[in-house]
């Protein structure tokens, strides 16, 4: 099955079922709505996984599910929108179930990027991470309060270039493969996610 940003479809009403998700731009947070789950005929599991990984589920407004890892987990009759948000981009998205309800509706409401344009981030200050030196013509230090979690680096039309996870609060990147330019990072720490411009000479 596929399904594109503003389409819904029913699932589970015949079983198992899978759809998957190719975006035509790395993402890192994917809206879905689901609605008309129930357990009458036992509970269903929706299961989110990216081509890069494990993602996090987050919502501010749902009923009658559970969030668990990368699952949401019908327990009433329920639904709600829900984040699916990965720190590190994806370009394809498998969200999937085993059919256990007597059939739920789910939609893509929306798919977007979390970075900003480079003359968005000029003036833009932080005191939790620094990015140095810039201009730079090969490495880069990240030196955070926090512990780090991940970076993205993006060029100017939008399109990742670089990307890995992190441990501990410092981390050197070698930008050598870069070509000469401006760049966006976007670093996440346990508690924020940070834009930061550089300028690889």
């Amino acid at each position: 099955m596929s399904l594109g940003t503003g389409q819904g479809m029913a699932v589970g009403v015949t079983g198992s079922w899978s759809i998957n998700l190719i975006f035509d731009k790395p993402v890192n947070d994917l809206m879905v709505l689901i609605s008309g789950a129930d357990t009458s005929s036992g509970a269903e599991n929706f299961i989110f996984n990216s081509n890069i990984g494990t993602v996090s589920i987050s919502s501010d407004n749902y009923c009658g599910m559970v969030i668990a890892g990368n699952q949401i987990i019908t327990t009433a009759v329920g639904g709600g929108i829900y984040k699916i948000h990965s720190p590190i981009s994806y370009t394809q998205l498998t969200m999937s179930g085993g059919g256990g309800s007597d059939g739920s509706n789910i939609g893509i409401c929306s798919a977007s990027i979390n970075v900003l344009g480079v003359h968005d981030i000029a003036g833009m200050k932080n005191d939790i991470v620094d990015v140095f030196p810039t201009p730079t013509k090969d490495l880069i230090t990240i030196s955070s309060r926090e512990n780090l979690k991940s970076y993205n680096i993006f060029d100017a039309s939008g399109k990742m270039v670089l990307s890995s996870f992190l441990k501990g609060n410092k981390k050197e990147i070698d930008l050598s493969i870069l070509k000469p330019g401006n760049y966006i990072i976007t670093i996440e720490t346990e508690t924020e996610t940070i834009n930061e411009k550089i300028i690889k000479q």
